[in-house]
């Protein structure tokens, strides 16, 4: 058998970009199958029970392989657990973007641009996207007292920040959003908004009208890009099936 050599799970991959046009593959070293398995069976296992689910020889044992199998593709069970946290933040990353990136591709105006941008946060916004927040409130919890961790989460939210920051300048460029539109401190406050949607969620029973959350998020962003009040929630949403 081929011996496994450790991968840097922390090195970004570059010249793909991260943008619209969705997140790259986190790992770019070369995986043998066994350390595939062992990634996918981590991530599962931190999805249904958290971090301290991930129990080394019970998992080794799962995939009829041995601990130091193990050891040799991710160093330690940290490694591992690390390592899946990433992937996880990754993945949760691409699936935020994804449903955005055809929305803004596409548009051939000033008004289908405006249209599609606060379809977009609309979007991104919406109850369905609970949990994948979550997901990743629980990795940027997890990678506090972890410096290693901390800095790709961070690294990584701000290559698909860069997305956004590239759009909004594009279309400044080409005059469908004001000159004084700061496209920086735009994406760094709606980001942070969509982040923190997850607390007006974390108690199922929290009457709130969610309607009006939503066009109190729209009213600025629209007056800061496009010096407008916010479309209709209603022109916004998708039609009812």
């Amino acid at each position: 058998m081929d011996s496994a050599a450790t991968i840097d799970v922390w090195e970004l991959p570059s010249g793909n970009g991260f943008g619209v046009s969705g997140v790259p593959a986190t790992f770019t070293g070369p995986w043998r199958p066994n350390g595939a398995l062992l990634l996918e069976a981590a991530i599962r296992l931190i999805d249904s029970g958290g971090e301290r689910a991930v129990k080394v020889e019970p998992l080794a044992a799962s995939l009829d392989m041995s601990v130091t199998m193990m050891y040799r593709y991710f160093g330690s069970r940290q490694g591992l657990v690390d390592a899946a946290q990433a992937e996880r933040w990754v993945r949760s990353l691409s699936t935020s973007v994804s449903a955005s990136a055809q929305l803004l591709d596409d548009a051939r105006s000033a008004t289908e641009f405006r249209k599609r941008f606060n379809q977009a946060v609309v979007a991104g916004l919406g109850r369905d996207r609970l949990g994948n927040l979550l997901r990743q409130a629980n990795i940027v919890g997890s990678a506090y007292g972890r410096p290693e961790l901390m800095t790709f989460v961070a690294a990584t939210a701000k290559q698909v920040d860069q997305g956004l920051v590239t759009v909004i300048e594009g279309a400044r460029q080409r005059g469908w959003v004001l000159r004084t539109a700061d496209p920086i401190t735009i994406t760094s406050w709606l980001t942070s908004v969509t982040f923190g949607r997850v607390l007006a969620w974390i108690e199922p029973d929290q009457a709130f009208d969610d309607d009006s959350w939503l066009t109190m998020t729209l009213e600025p962003l629209n007056q800061a890009l496009f010096g407008k009040p916010a479309p209709r929630l209603a022109t916004l949403k998708p039609a009812a099936t």
